[in-house]
């Protein structure tokens, strides 16, 4: 019995339809592993962008507050001011740009969930002299 065993498991003949069956399923669960892993990573970091973006826009506007408005430009309005974060250039401006949030679902400064298309929202940061507050808006078309 060993003897045919072992002439089974060291012939030259190339691979079984079991073996290819075996391997081909292996293969098959490996990429399943790695798709999904890629997704799952994609995921979080697109949550993880846009709150980057959000503490980018608190930070900014902090900032700004001590020249005597949120907005970059120097520009002081009439309370309250509202505006909004511009992430190619870092600013806080009056002006709408276009959506950028990179997940569907996304958090503001207080903890509230918005939800989304990507490249649908904007973060708005209001000034009514006293705080800050920070959320995100729909983009205005």
């Amino acid at each position: 019995m060993e003897k045919k065993i072992k002439e089974k498991l060291c012939r030259r003949q190339g691979l079984s339809t079991v073996e290819l069956l075996c391997i081909f399923g292996m293969v098959a669960a490996l990429i399943l592993v790695i798709f999904t892993g890629a997704q799952i990573y994609a995921r979080k970091s697109a949550t993880g962008n846009d709150r980057l973006a959000m503490e980018t826009a608190k930070s900014i506007a902090t900032t700004n507050l001590h020249t005597g408005g949120i907005f970059s430009d120097g520009s002081s309005a009439e309370l309250p001011q509202r505006g909004y974060f511009d992430p190619v250039y870092h600013t806080i401006v009056a002006n709408c740009p276009e959506g950028y949030n990179d997940g569907s679902v996304v958090t503001s400064d207080d903890g509230t969930l918005y939800t989304g298309a990507p490249d649908t929202l904007v973060i708005c940061v209001e000034y009514d002299g006293e705080g800050l507050r920070l959320f995100w808006a729909e983009e205005k078309k």
